[in-house]
């Protein structure tokens, strides 16, 4: 009996590990859609980090630099946005880079984000 309930808890154990796992693949995914930071970043990043930063992309200003620690996970941030132009399209581009110590790796990356009808995306090149 012990044994058929050790294993049912290490099912249900599991299962919650699957879940967690899967939840955290697809906001890595979606993290990652928008290109506002790298892949690598975002598997390591919480969701308040992430939130901060894309709220930062919409409403820093030019060569301002705004650092933060997450108190949970002790991981540190960097955000400067550099400059803000637009493209040819009419879109509101801003230059930015972001700067984290995460789980102990430093990060670096330097994007240029354009706000579409789908929000904040990132771009690879834009004309001011």
């Amino acid at each position: 009996m012990k044994s058929i309930l050790t294993l049912i808890l290490f099912s249900f154990l599991l299962m919650g590990c699957a879940t967690n796992t899967a939840e955290k693949q697809a906001r890595d995914e979606a993290l990652n859609a928008q290109g506002l930071v790298s892949m690598e970043m975002a598997a390591e990043m919480s969701p308040a980090d992430y939130h901060k930063i894309h709220k930062l992309i919409d409403t820093s200003a030019p060569q301002a630099t705004e650092k933060w620690r997450n108190k949970e996970t002790k991981d540190t941030y960097e955000f400067t946005s550099l400059s803000v132009n637009i493209n040819d399209k009419g879109q509101p581009c801003r230059d930015y880079t972001i700067k984290a110590i995460v789980d102990g790796d430093d990060m670096q990356l330097q994007k240029t984000a354009c706000r579409t009808d789908n929000g904040w995306q990132a771009m690879t090149a834009y004309s001011s």
